[in-house]
């Protein structure tokens, strides 16, 4: 007992550092309205808008609003999604996750020529165009008209290294219809997140602090001499 007495200091700071110390990943800047819950675009900025993107209450993955997208119907390839933009560093490691669902109502899912994904875009302190990775891999990674039809919110993730001169990463919801025809179906997106690194298990801190406790704990014991 008294050996835990005198560690009760030491575990105190261990476990604030704890609380305060980032679980594996240190967000580089955090994204504004990351799950619509605003109700809005609050936060985003819209392009390929031919009042096809929209903030919707029907259907979400957590909270009450996703974002709901869908092609322009103008007959030829178009582009439609939001961003928004952050600050990088060359060479770090970013993580971007988010959930996608198929379509809904059930009448409403992804024709031929549609897919939906998520996208990181580089660009340096001027504004200059460094490059892009999709994370596009069906079935896994993003949607599209071969996605299982179950009204499934999908879990999407992917990390990427800022190159060379990189001062701003834009995040992206896209949603891409490459085709000459009106095929329709929407695509839906929901409480992402932005930030350094790969996440690692939860509780990972905590457990670690722990151990050093016990292990503390057991060498103070170890030196105390038995009671006369």
């Amino acid at each position: 007992m008294r050996a835990l007495a005198e560690i009760r200091p030491r575990l105190a700071g261990w476990l604030s550092a704890a609380m305060v110390m980032p679980a594996g990943v240190a967000l580089a800047a955090s994204l504004v309205n990351p799950g619509f819950e605003s109700g809005d675009l609050t936060g985003w900025t819209a392009f390929g808008d031919n009042g096809n993107i929209h903030v919707e209450s029907v259907s979400a993955q957590e909270g009450a609003y996703s974002l709901k997208l869908y092609q322009q119907f103008t007959g030829s390839n178009n582009y439609s999604g939001v961003y928004q933009d952050l600050p990088c560093s060359p060479g770090v490691t970013y993580q971007l996750s988010g959930y996608l669902r198929n379509g809904f109502p059930s009448t409403d899912y992804l024709q031929t020529n549609n897919r939906a994904f998520l996208k990181l875009e580089w660009y340096d302190s001027s504004g200059n165009y460094l490059g892009a990775v999709e994370n596009y891999n069906p079935p896994n990674q993003g949607i599209n008209w071969d996605t299982p039809q179950d009204d499934a919110w999908r879990y999407n993730a992917f990390q990427a290294t800022a190159p060379a001169n990189a001062a701003t990463v834009r995040v992206v919801c896209m949603h891409a219809y490459e085709g000459t025809a009106y095929e329709g179906g929407s695509s839906w997106f929901d409480n992402l997140d932005f930030g350094e690194g790969a996440v690692p298990e939860a509780g990972t801190g905590l457990s670690v602090i722990g151990g050093f406790c016990v292990l503390y704990a057991l060498r103070v014991s170890r030196r105390r001499p038995p009671p006369r």
